[in-house]
């Protein structure tokens, strides 16, 4: 799940919902990628930065680390 609501993401993982499972190290700062179990089933989530070209970019590491299934949650 690419979240844009970097909150939301640090509250699952506050309450001990979400773990860090890597970092995707950029020049601006490393990002983290985060997992959850929801109803038996794996899901990872990470915040997608600011700007189509850097979410292309993660995404592209998400995929390269076996995620196949996206949903985009965000506001505008």
């Amino acid at each position: 799940m690419l979240c844009f609501f970097r909150e939301v993401i640090e509250k699952f993982a506050q309450v001990g919902q979400a773990k860090v499972i890597a970092h995707q190290r950029w020049e601006d700062m490393a990002r983290p990628l985060y997992e959850m179990e929801i109803e038996g089933e794996r899901l990872a989530e990470f915040h997608p930065g600011v700007g189509a070209s850097l979410a292309a970019a993660l995404l592209e590491e998400i995929i390269a680390r076996g995620c196949r299934k996206f949903v985009a949650c965000g506001g505008a």
